[in-house]
């Protein structure tokens, strides 16, 4: 979709725009030297890499931190919608944030997009997705030591930015396809819980 060469490109009527233009692109924050995670639920929860799943994070994997150390870093927090970019270590993960999430404390290896402009939140999310992203994010990523991506060059990534109704068009096809994939992963699941109880039995 975002070839050239392809049938169906988006790219024919579309309109290149750097990522600064159609969103504001913004850091997180790590936890304060010196202190840890909670030990016990509180009402601050703070979003790691490893919290990240295949669209969405993972709720029941989050850590939470204490009142105390959310106020040093209570400006670093995702919103409803926001698209988080892993940016260290693991390079170009992607996950849309849902409202269960509003407000919650991003680490600071991860940059966010937010205040969208002119672009569906969810498409930007797929074009970034895209090989068209994902070959610049391995291009650009530094060579020493832990592998990073700067927020500048995020900034300033170029995508193509087509007219909302084929935005729209685009993201309820890809929508439809993800749903499809989660369907038939739970029944791909079941089967499998299945055939380990079947095995379990055989040898009782």
């Amino acid at each position: 979709m975002f070839s050239e060469k392809c049938s169906h490109s988006l790219l024919r009527d579309t309109v290149n725009r750097r990522i600064d233009e159609v969103c504001d692109v913004l850091s997180g924050k790590r936890i304060p030297k010196g202190e840890t995670f909670a030990p016990y639920p509180t009402e601050y929860r703070y979003i790691t890499v490893s919290d990240m799943g295949e669209k969405y994070v993972c709720l029941d994997t989050l850590q939470y931190i204490a009142g105390h150390t959310e106020k040093q870093i209570s400006r670093y927090k995702v919103r409803n919608g926001d698209i988080i970019i892993s940016v260290a270590g693991t390079l170009g993960k992607l996950n849309i944030i849902t409202p269960d999430l509003d407000g919650v404390n991003l680490t600071e290896n991860c940059d966010r997009f937010t205040n969208f402009r002119g672009i569906i939140p969810e498409y930007l999310y797929y074009v970034l997705s895209s090989d068209l992203i994902q070959s610049q994010i391995e291009a650009s990523k530094t060579k020493n030591g832990q592998p990073k991506l700067a927020l500048e060059r995020i900034r300033n990534f170029v995508i193509p930015v087509p007219h909302q109704v084929r935005q729209e068009q685009f993201v309820g096809v890809m929508s439809s396809i993800d749903k499809y994939i989660t369907s038939q992963q739970a029944i791909l699941n079941s089967y499998c819980k299945v055939r380990i109880g079947l095995l379990q039995q055989l040898f009782i």
